[in-house]
């Protein structure tokens, strides 16, 4: 099978609705590639019965040779060996296009997320209230927030599936210390207290916490409600981020 990291990064990048690079696209494509034909030996051998010139002949041979080749071999030692081929071409040019693809993508985030901003500080708690509870306003509102979160979404799905086969995952959300690096990556203008809000948003979102209502404005949302600034960063950034908070009174227990 196919490295998924890598095809999942691509699939994911173009459902983002960014082009991929010409060598990426490229080994992409040569990757999905498989065996579709081979002679069999009785049609090889038929191919030397029937030749009609030394060219057809030698053409027939090589015919039969790769066909008796591929007879005695075991198929999933054939597909393996593609497949190996496979991964290293997607390899090779995936990494040396990760990094830009990365700052396309934080460029396309953050310029999106002042408007997913400006809709979610609109929407109102509505933890206990149905859609006919709403004003006009209210309703617009999240109308809004639903129309900006989908393009920060799939960015968002396209940075993880790039960063994580070049060693940055920031994971699900469901611990504290994969919280607090989505919390790092995604936002910044964090006080101590805002950012213990904005992990503990993300992790009782994560964890399907019922009592919270808007779970598909999460994470984005959680950033936002707790006061800090959506800014996504590249991973070195992430990282140093992290090490700020974590260095802040009482931070430890939230990032290590």
């Amino acid at each position: 099978m196919i490295n998924r990291q890598h095809v999942s990064a691509i699939n994911a990048i173009t459902n983002a609705g960014i082009d991929l690079p010409h060598s990426l696209a490229t080994a992409h494509e040569q990757s999905k590639r498989t065996v579709t034909r081979i002679l069999t030996t009785e049609e090889a051998e038929a191919g030397i019965a029937n030749a009609e010139t030394q060219e057809e002949f030698d053409a027939a041979v090589l015919d039969l040779h790769r066909a008796l080749s591929y007879a005695r071999l075991d198929r999933p030692t054939v597909q393996g060996a593609i497949t190996k081929i496979h991964d290293r071409l997607l390899a090779e040019a995936f990494l040396p296009v990760a990094d830009d693809l990365l700052a396309e993508i934080i460029t396309r985030y953050n310029d999106a997320s002042p408007a997913f901003t400006d809709a979610i500080t609109r929407v109102p708690d509505l933890t206990g209230r149905g859609a006919g509870d709403l004003s006009v306003d209210e309703a617009q509102a999240l109308a809004d927030a639903r129309a900006t979160v989908a393009p920060l979404s799939s960015l968002w799905t396209a940075y993880l599936a790039v960063a994580k086969p070049l060693g940055y995952d920031p994971g699900t959300g469901r611990s504290g210390p994969s919280a607090s690096k989505i919390v790092a990556t995604l936002g910044t203008g964090y006080t101590e207290e805002n950012h213990h809000e904005a992990v503990s948003l993300v992790h009782r979102y994560s964890n399907k916490d019922k009592s919270l209502a808007l779970t598909h404005f999460a994470p984005h949302s959680a950033v936002v409600r707790a006061g800090g600034t959506l800014d996504l960063v590249m991973p070195a950034e992430a990282r140093a981020r992290l090490v700020v908070l974590a260095d802040a009174p009482n931070g430890q227990r939230l990032v290590r």
